[in-house]
């Protein structure tokens, strides 16, 4: 038997690159547990696996789309599965090309590789089109952090974890933090970014949303989804943040970083003038050659009476999904749940040993 998958090809430090297919050993603990996954489980299950490598980028996007659904549309079996960029992945949906998956041949959806938080969003009023979980390491790699500045905290007296453990780290402890450590460094009376120390990088609005617990949708009655403007907490949420950015001067806002690459923001952080850095674990890729150290530590609460810190998936990371031209149900179906148990018991707990635990963390 022959599984035919579309995988993302993309350049070193993109959330999803090398998350799917490896060549060949390299001798990175990561890439060889991809690696060895992928040959352990071909071999479980007889099946021989095809990988189709697309610009799996947003810049790619066009191509990617209409390559698949002209492909589908002609009735061509050239896919069983596809991983695509979360944030366009639905275009396939909605044009009615993908298959339903909420009860797929051997897909156990109560099983830890698929994280329950991310199925329960997926599925609508029982029709499940697009999934995620272990299989995608992109799903880890996605998920939303704050960094911290070490030595800028030390330098003011500030313990980032107990904060955090204690439930104190909220959104007022953030903002009085910000002010006591943003500073004017060349002193010419005004915040910019290539001098002077700031204490935030804001992020979009969805992200406040999610971390602050607020749904924008809904399901009614039948199963179907509203938008759930009707929520008090929305306006509080928007007034709040929007003074957040434009009237802290110790926050870089949104316009103020619009424009600069993902590379740029690193570097602002990199080179000691930043304090908190919200962005996914993926990028601590980035951050090897910190001088200072760091911390990691999740995204600031609402207000203290909020149970929980919560987070989000940065938007690129990868949905899984089956063509409705795919024709054996049953090898697809245990196709994905082998691959999905793999990597939860071996790449994951790679990526967040030896990545994070001691390449990525100081």
């Amino acid at each position: 038997m022959e599984a035919k998958l579309v995988v993302r090809d993309g350049t070193p430090g993109e959330t999803f690159a090398s998350e799917m297919y490896i060549e060949e050993l390299t001798g990175d603990s990561v890439s060889d547990a991809i690696y060895n996954r992928n040959r352990d489980v071909s071999e479980k299950l007889g099946i021989n696996v095809e990988y189709k490598q697309f610009d799996g980028s947003w810049g790619g996007k066009d191509n990617f789309i209409n390559t698949i659904s002209n492909s589908i549309m002609a009735g061509d079996d050239e896919y069983d599965l596809v991983m695509c960029y979360q944030y366009f992945a639905p275009q396939l949906v909605t044009q009615g090309l993908m298959k339903n998956l909420a009860d797929y041949p051997y897909i156990d959806y109560t099983q830890p590789w698929w994280p329950s938080d991310i199925i329960d969003e997926l599925n609508t009023n029982g029709r499940m089109y697009l999934i995620s979980g272990d299989f995608a390491l992109s799903m880890t790699k996605a998920m939303m952090v704050t960094f911290y500045n070490k030595r800028i905290a030390e330098d003011f007296g500030l313990d980032m974890y107990s904060l955090v453990n204690d439930g104190e780290w909220t959104l007022d402890k953030c903002i009085e933090i910000i002010n006591t450590v943003s500073d004017d460094l060349n002193g010419d009376g005004q915040m910019t970014l290539e001098d002077d120390r700031y204490g935030h990088l804001s992020q979009t609005v969805t992200t406040y949303f999610d971390q602050f617990g607020v749904r924008l949708t809904e399901e009614d009655a039948n199963g179907n989804l509203k938008f759930n403007f009707s929520n008090p907490m929305l306006a509080d949420i928007v007034e709040k943040m929007y003074s957040f950015n434009y009237d802290i001067p110790g926050v870089i806002s949104h316009a103020e970083r619009s424009g600069k690459s993902t590379a740029e923001l690193n570097d602002i952080f990199k080179s000691g003038r930043l304090m908190f850095y919200i962005q996914s674990i993926a990028a601590g890729d980035t951050l090897r050659d910190m001088s200072d150290d760091y911390g990691i530590i999740p995204l600031y609460k609402w207000d203290e009476n909020q149970e929980n810190y919560m987070t989000r998936l940065r938007d690129d990371y990868s949905l899984i999904s089956v063509p409705i031209t795919a024709q054996n149900d049953e090898m697809i179906g245990a196709f994905i749940e082998a691959m999905g148990e793999a990597s939860y018991e071996t790449v994951t707990p790679e990526y967040f040993i030896n990545t994070l635990g001691s390449k990525v963390s100081r």
